[in-house]
Parts: structure tokens; C-alpha cells; sequence
């Protein structure tokens, strides 16, 4: 599957105003091993990827400069989680997917890892 990961970014912004009022993302999981039975994965059939983690940690990183450090819309370094909301399936792999995305938006503090 040469897309992994297909990504829906939609802005809105008043008409009035250059300014950027809230951003709506829907996306899909990272990249997944098959749901049919492969070899070489090291992970079991339809289960995220190292990779596909990788993938949407990248996502959120990119969504932490832009929307964080270009646009001011959230104050990453506050951690203020209140600013956010995500949702997720009840499959593993899409939390595991937004788990990612979150620990690229808000990077682990390494003086408190």
C-alpha cells in the first residue's frame, strides 16, 4: 500500500481576518502490517507498523511548528491539553496512531522523562 496514511488537513479562518481561529484534521492510522496473514512483519496482521508510528509522530511535530510556533493557536510547551481534542475507533491501531501524533505535537520534556 504506497499510501499509508491519507491526511485530511481543513483550515478555517474567518473572512474578516488573516487570523486562524481553530483547525479541524481528520486522518487515518499510520501505516499497518496486512490483516491477511504476511511474513515479514514483526508485528501480528492489521497491527500498526514502527514505521506507521513513526509516521504520524512526524504528523504531529509538523502540526507542532505550524500550528503551535507559526500560528500561536496552542501553547505546546504548556502542555495545556484542553486546547485539543481527539478521537479515536476502538481499534488498537488508530489509538496507537493519535497516541503517536500526540507525542510528536507535545514532545516529552527530557529534563522530566
Amino acid at each position: 500500500m504506497a499510501l499509508a496514511a491519507l491526511s485530511l488537513l481543513m483550515t478555517c479562518a474567518l473572512a474578516t481576518s488573516d487570523k486562524l481561529h481553530f483547525v479541524y484534521e481528520l486522518t487515518r492510522h499510520g501505516a499497518r502490517a496486512p490483516t491477511s496473514i504476511s511474513t515479514g512483519y514483526k508485528v501480528g496482521p492489521g497491527m500498526l507498523t514502527a514505521n506507521g508510528m513513526r509516521q504520524r509522530y512526524l504528523l504531529g511535530a509538523h502540526n507542532r511548528k505550524r500550528y503551535g510556533d507559526e500560528y500561536g493557536l496552542i501553547d505546546v510547551e504548556a502542555n495545556d491539553f484542553s486546547e485539543i481534542m481527539i478521537q479515536s475507533t476502538l481499534v488498537n491501531r488508530t489509538i496507537q496512531s493519535g497516541y503517536s501524533e500526540l507525542l510528536g505535537l507535545y514532545q516529552p520534556n527530557k529534563a522530566t522523562a
